[in-house]
C-alpha cells in the first residue's frame, strides 16, 4: 500500500516517450507555479499524445486495431477536419481501453474525469453566478500521477500480449527454477516490475490454473518454474497476491483432480504460509493425499521440508511414516534427512535387530542425519550401540560387519560437537571387548589424543640370555 505522496520528479525519470514526457514536464512546472488550470490542460495533452504515439507503434507491429486507428488519424491530419479531430479525441480513451487494452476500465474512468476537467479549464464557464472553475492542487496532482502511472510509464503492449509473453517466459528454459533469481528477473522494469495491477492479477490466476487445472501434464522443471514465478509475484505485490488467493485459490484447488492437486505441495515448499489460505475442505483432501503417497512421492513432493513449517502436514507425515514397512522407513529416512526426522533415524539405528540391518541402518539412516546431531543425540547413539541386544542377548550393532566404517564416519562428522572427547572416550572404555574390530576408529581416537596409543609388550624384555 502506498503511504507517501508520489515524487513528481521521479515520475518524469520513469517516463519513456519524448513528446508525452515534455507535456508532462510542463504540467508539473505549471502545478508548482500554482497555474492549476494550465497544468490540467498540459496533463490531458500528455495523455492524448502518449496514446496516439502508442497507436502508431502498435500499428508498426501489425496490430489490426491500431492500423485502423492510424489510418483514421492520418485522414484527419490530411483533411484538417476539426469536428473529426474533436470526435477522435473524445473517443481516444475508449479506444485505448476497449480496442488496444492499454488501460483498464477503472483507469479509463479516472482519465475521463481529467478530460472533462480539461474542457472546463480550457473554455469559459457559462454559470449563472459567473464563477469559474478553480481546481484544487490535490486534484491537479492526482491527475498528473494518474496520467504517468496509467499510461506514460508503460510500453505500448496489450494486456493480453503481456500475459502471453509472461507465461511463455515462465515456461521457457531461460526462466530460473529457484525463487530468488526468479524474483530478480520478474521484478526488473523490463519484465513485470512496472505492469498494471490488472495484468499482474490475471497472470497470477493464469499460473494457478496451469498448476491445478492443466491435465496435459507438466514436467518437474515447469512446475518448479511456475511455483518460483508465483513466489516472485508475491514479493512484487504482496497485497495483490494475497487478494487473488483469497478470491480464487480455493476455488481452483477444489476444481483440480488428485494428480493436479498434489502440485500444491511444490508451491507449499517455497511458500509454507499458503497453508493458512487452504480452507477446511481442501485441507482434508490434501492430508488424505499424503496418507496415500509412496516413499518416492513423499520425497519428490518435499513433504519433510514442508512439515518443518506446517504443523498439520508434519502430523500427517508422522502418521504416514508409522504405517510404512521397516524397509520403507529406512528408504524414507535415507532420502529425507532433516532435523525433524533425526530422532526416527537414531531410533531406527539403535533398534537394529540383525547384523545386516545394523550396517544398513547405520549407513542409510544414521550417517545421512549426522549433520543434525547434537551432543545428547551422539550420546544416545553410542549408548544404543553398547546396549543393543535384540537377538538372544547378542549385540547386533557392535558385532556387525562394516560397523568400524560406520562409527569412524560418525566420529569424523561429529568432531566439532561439544563434549565430543568425553562422549567418545567413555564409549571406547565401555567396549573394551570389541577393540580388535574397530582399528580405524581407534586410529582416529589416538589422532585426536582422546586415548593413549597401545604399547605392545616386548616378549624378550625380561630374557637374561644375550641370544
Amino acid at each position: 500500500m502506498v503511504t507517501v505522496l508520489t515524487d513528481l520528479d521521479e515520475l518524469l525519470l520513469q517516463s519513456r516517450a519524448v513528446q508525452s514526457t515534455q507535456y508532462l514536464r510542463e504540467a508539473i512546472v505549471a502545478y508548482r507555479a500554482g497555474a492549476y488550470r494550465a497544468s490540467i490542460i498540459s496533463t490531458w495533452v500528455a495523455v492524448c499524445t502518449d496514446v496516439m504515439d502508442k497507436i502508431r507503434e502498435l500499428a508498426a507491429e501489425g496490430d489490426g486495431a491500431a492500423v485502423v486507428l492510424t489510418a483514421q488519424m492520418d485522414r484527419i491530419t490530411r483533411t484538417e477536419n476539426t469536428n473529426e479531430m474533436m470526435a477522435f479525441e473524445r473517443s481516444l480513451l475508449t479506444a485505448a481501453c476497449k480496442e488496444l487494452e492499454l488501460i483498464s476500465s477503472i483507469q479509463k474512468d479516472h482519465l475521463e474525469r481529467l478530460r472533462v476537467d480539461r474542457n472546463t479549464c480550457a473554455h469559459p464557464t457559462f454559470s449563472v453566478d459567473g464563477d469559474q472553475f478553480t481546481p484544487l492542487p490535490e486534484l491537479v496532482r492526482s491527475y498528473i500521477v494518474q496520467a504517468a502511472t496509467y499510461l506514460i510509464h508503460h510500453p505500448p503492449v496489450r494486456g493480453k500480449v503481456i500475459l502471453e509473453r509472461a507465461m511463455a517466459l515462465v515456461l521457457s528454459d531461460s526462466f530460473p527454477v529457484n525463487p530468488e533469481p526468479a524474483y530478480t528477473l520478474l521484478h526488473d522494469e523490463n519484465y513485470l516490475g512496472s505492469v498494471r495491477a490488472t495484468t499482474l492479477r490475471s497472470l497470477i490466476v493464469l499460473i494457478l490454473k496451469r498448476l491445478f487445472l492443466d491435465e496435459d501434464g507438466l514436467d518437474r522443471s515447469k512446475i518448479d518454474r511456475l511455483t518460483a514465478a508465483l513466489h516472485a509475484i508475491s514479493r512484487i505485490d504482496e497485497a495483490l497476491y494475497s487478494q487473488v488467493l483469497r478470491s480464487r485459490f480455493n476455488e481452483l484447488l477444489a476444481a483440480s483432480q488428485d494428480k493436479q492437486m498434489k502440485r500444491f505441495f511444490f508451491l507449499l515448499s517455497v511458500q509454507p504460509e499458503l497453508w493458512a489460505s487452504v480452507n477446511d475442505a481442501n485441507s482434508v483432501r490434501l492430508l488424505q493425499c499424503i496418507e496415500a503417497l509412496t516413499v518416492p512421492d513423499m520425497t519428490a513432493y518435499m513433504l519433510v521440508k514442508i512439515g518443518s513449517d506446517v504443523a498439520r502436514v508434519r502430523q500427517s507425515i508422522t502418521q504416514r511414516f508409522e504405517a510404512l514397512t521397516q524397509t520403507e522407513k529406512v528408504e524414507f529416512l535415507e532420502k529425507n534427512p532433516s532435523i525433524d526426522t533425526k530422532e526416527f533415524a537414531v531410533q531406527t539405528f539403535v533398534g537394529s535387530r540383525s547384523f545386516d540391518s545394523a550396517y544398513a541402518n547405520g549407513r542409510k539412516c544414521l550417517l545421512s542425519h549426522v549433520g543434525f546431531l547434537n551432543p545428547d543425540d551422539l550420546r544416545t547413539v553410542l549408548n544404543g550401540c553398547r546396549n543393543n541386544n535384540h537377538h538372544g542377548g547378542i549385540n547386533q550393532i557392535l558385532h556387525a560387519g562394516g560397523m568400524d566404517e560406520i562409527l569412524t564416519g560418525l566420529f569424523e562428522e561429529t568432531v566439532n560437537l561439544d563434549q565430543h572427547a568425553e562422549v567418545w572416550e567413555q564409549f571406547w572404555n565401555d567396549i573394551t571387548d570389541f577393540h580388535g574390530g574397530y582399528q580405524e576408529l581407534q586410529k582416529k581416537l589416538i589422532q585426536q589424543q582422546y586415548i593413549e596409543p597401545v604399547v605392545k609388550d616386548n616378549e624378550d624384555e625380561d630374557d637374561d640370555f644375550p641370544f
